[in-house]
């Protein structure tokens, strides 16, 4: 498909463009791509389970978006010449219970100074607060691995 400069694609086509990216760049991973409706519109979600981290996701969903927010003077502004139409992208990655379980058994308690932490991570991943637990080291070790 070619696109004028004067021409963009709908938010619809956009979704459907992103999905496609995300297919070719993570063929083993199943992504929900959905347009946001009402006051959202123009916002696009995507979720998925296990697979590639957030960070590499949006570097394949940043080049979809025409416009971005500016909290600052609170207003959004347009991205020069990007054939598509997308204010913004919302992104979760949810864990199946297979990599939770396997999170969880990677995690072990500090005999000596009492915190949970992962052995052989670096950089080093521990509880943050004297009374974190053990959920929270592994769901940091989830958010950081790309299955």
């Amino acid at each position: 498909m070619t696109i004028t400069p004067q021409e963009k694609l709908s938010v619809k086509e956009t979704a459907a463009a992103m999905r496609k990216a995300l297919r070719q760049q993570f063929p083993e991973t199943k992504f929900r791509v959905t347009m946001s409706r009402g006051t959202g519109y123009g916002w696009i979600d995507v979720r998925w389970t296990d697979g590639p981290t957030s960070e590499q996701v949006r570097a394949v969903t940043r080049q979809f978006q025409d416009s971005y927010f500016d909290g600052m003077d609170d207003s959004y502004h347009s991205i020069q010449g990007r054939p598509y139409r997308c204010c913004g992208v919302t992104d979760q990655r949810d864990y199946s219970p297979e990599r939770k379980q396997w999170a969880d058994a990677q995690v072990t308690k500090n005999e000596t100074t009492g915190e949970w932490w992962i052995p052989g991570v670096q950089p080093p991943i521990f509880a943050p607060y004297p009374h974190a637990d053990r959920e929270l080291v592994a769901y940091q070790l989830l958010y950081r691995e790309s299955f």
